[in-house]
């Protein structure tokens, strides 16, 4: 595997263990995120969701496929964008901004990766 294809596979891991977590221990996920008005049924949601998503990264990672390696960059730097607004506009906790650091630093492997394969 190269680099890049490495650091979206490990962003798969780690989207594969949220999801786990959140469809075993929601309740405890909700806690630690400050998260106490979202429902346990929601929470677990979001955990199958986690799960679609960490087959997807983990696979494209795995294969090695160019431009989904490329693509994902732009979806896990959405994701902190997206948790970065949320926490501005005060719509969720800013426990919340620690998802979106994950995506943003591991986005940033993944250029920094993609860079060093193109020399």
């Amino acid at each position: 595997m190269t680099s890049s294809a490495k650091s979206l596979f490990y962003q798969g891991i780690y989207s594969l263990c949220m999801g786990v977590l959140l469809l075993i221990i929601p309740g405890t996920v909700i806690s630690l995120l400050h998260l106490d008005t979202l429902p346990i049924g929601w929470a677990r949601g979001i955990g199958i969701l986690y799960l679609y998503i960490g087959v997807y990264e983990g696979s494209f990672g795995k294969l090695n496929i160019k431009p989904m390696i490329n693509i994902s960059i732009y979806t896990r730097l959405g994701t902190f964008l997206g948790a970065t607004i949320l926490v501005i506009s005060k719509q969720v906790p800013v426990a919340v901004i620690l998802l979106g650091l994950i995506d943003l630093f591991s986005a940033i492997w993944t250029i920094i990766a993609l860079k060093a394969e193109d020399k």
